[in-house]
């Protein structure tokens, strides 16, 4: 019997008397027992409030209390939940006992011991979508856009990186990613190295700096190197889930901007700046880059233009992964020549074309500078395109595309392709019998987003 319930409780005796149940009350303090029989089970309730109706009804200090215990009282089980607690606060009770199976008092409430725990238990959740880019591909490196400026048309789709955040009450940090098949584990955020396990992630927290140890789970919709900025997608919702733990919440054009710089700045890693703020801000967006800032404009298309593009856009996956960061670093140097650097001009001007087009719901045309853009697009750098990639393109055109591209730098990954207005089945059907993976997807109009959820008490320790 917990000591609280001691000091509350009275066995109701043949020669227990009024005095004894008084005396009782004045010593707890708090202005009632828990009358019990023999057997430790309760009987009901008696307060000072009954005693006194007692005395003015005529009876006396020797008396016996059986029959001023109140015996209709509220209480409730070990499975109690808050709500049905604050119901019965809210009907006048005082205090509610806790009763077990058999009948006796294992616990009593108050009203101030029904605290809000605040960040005990929590888990953090982080989700991102990938993008497609339609275009100014390649407008978006900083090489280009300080010079002539830049512009990129893109969209986010139902594919995701997901992550868990769990704190830890030591400094310990595991990291767990599903994708590369890994475990890291470090006593304390200082024995991170960069050895080529979970880099992307250990560059995030080395920008984030946080000051406890934590379990972080990793997982994503989507193939690796797929060309569809995944690696921003996974850092985004990473940052985003840590987020959920600060005080001083970044916004989105900080969980943007440090995403960048995970990517390209702690690591090096060569690409443009259109992936990070692409599924952090989500929807359709056209952005436009150069030397001092980055704009972000959220486009509001019609709802049957964007049903139409779901109805006959596609990608699917080429049979060979995206070349990270190889073509980047050729395109960089292939953008200090003047010819290289017209064609980039040409797919900014076809980015802002795009816009206008999807703004009037002109989607054959839209179709047709997907082309257009592809075949600039592979004239950036070698690499870009291949043999086989041509065959799959310049195939699908005969089977019902009306265009598409490459996704990311290009070399491999993701091919999105729009079908004519009858075709999509023709052409999905064609790419399935040349034995590529297709997906069908629907737009994403939410970004990275973060939230946190109570873990049971019961899940702890696992």
């Amino acid at each position: 019997m917990l000591p609280i319930i001691s000091e509350l409780s009275l066995e109701i005796k043949e020669d227990t008397t009024i005095l004894d149940c008084l005396e009782k009350i004045e010593s707890n303090a708090k202005g009632f027992i828990i009358a019990l029989d023999q057997n430790q089970k309760i009987k009901g309730l008696l307060t000072d409030g009954d005693i006194r109706r007692a005395f003015i009804e005529g009876a006396h200090q020797l008396d016996s209390p059986k029959n001023f215990v109140n015996t209709s009282f509220n209480y409730v089980n070990s499975f109690y939940t808050r709500e049905e607690v604050l119901k019965i606060f809210d009907c006048g009770c005082k205090f509610i006992p806790i009763i077990d199976d058999s009948g006796k008092p294992i616990d009593i409430i108050f009203p101030e011991m029904l605290h809000y725990r605040e960040t005990a238990n929590l888990l953090a959740r982080g989700k991102a979508p990938v993008r497609i880019s339609f275009g100014g591909g390649g407008t978006d490196l900083t090489s280009y856009f300080s010079d002539f400026g830049g512009a990129v048309f893109n969209a986010t789709i139902n594919l995701y990186a997901h992550c868990s955040l769990k704190k830890r009450l030591d400094s310990k940090i595991t990291i767990i990613s599903h994708d590369f098949n890994q475990i890291v584990e470090f006593a304390t955020i200082d024995e991170m190295i960069y050895n080529g396990n979970l880099d992307l992630i250990k560059a995030v927290l080395n920008l984030l700096k946080p000051k406890y140890g934590f379990e972080l789970e990793i997982y994503c919709d989507f193939p690796l190197h797929s060309g569809l900025g995944g690696s921003s997608a996974v850092v985004s919702a990473v940052i985003s889930a840590f987020n959920q733990f600060r005080e001083d919440k970044l916004n989105s054009h900080e969980i943007a901007e440090m995403a960048f710089q995970a990517e390209r700045i702690e690591l090096a890693f060569a690409g443009g700046w259109q992936d990070q703020y692409a599924t952090v801000f989500g929807g359709f967006n056209f952005i436009e880059f150069n030397s001092k800032k980055n704009e972000v404009f959220s486009l509001k298309l019609n709802q049957e233009v964007i049903n139409e593009l779901e109805e006959r856009l596609l990608v699917c996956f080429s049979g060979k992964g995206h070349p990270v960061g190889q073509i980047h670093n050729q395109q960089k140097k292939e953008m200090k020549k003047n010819h290289v650097v017209e064609y980039a001009h040409r797919t900014r001007e076809i980015a802002y074309e795009m816009k206008s087009l999807l703004l009037r719901g002109e989607i054959d045309s839209f179709g047709l500078l997907l082309d257009e853009s592809w075949e600039l697009k592979k004239k950036f750098a070698n690499g870009i395109s291949d043999d086989v990639l041509d065959d799959i393109y310049n195939s699908s055109k005969l089977n019902g595309a009306i265009g598409g591209k490459i996704m990311g730098a290009g070399g491999g990954g993701f091919f999105l392709f729009q079908s004519h207005a009858e075709q999509k089945a023709r052409l999905t059907k064609f790419l399935k019998e040349k034995g590529l993976i297709v997906k069908d997807f629907i737009f994403e109009m939410q970004g990275v987003r973060s939230w946190t959820v109570r873990v049971s008490d019961l899940n702890q320790g696992n």
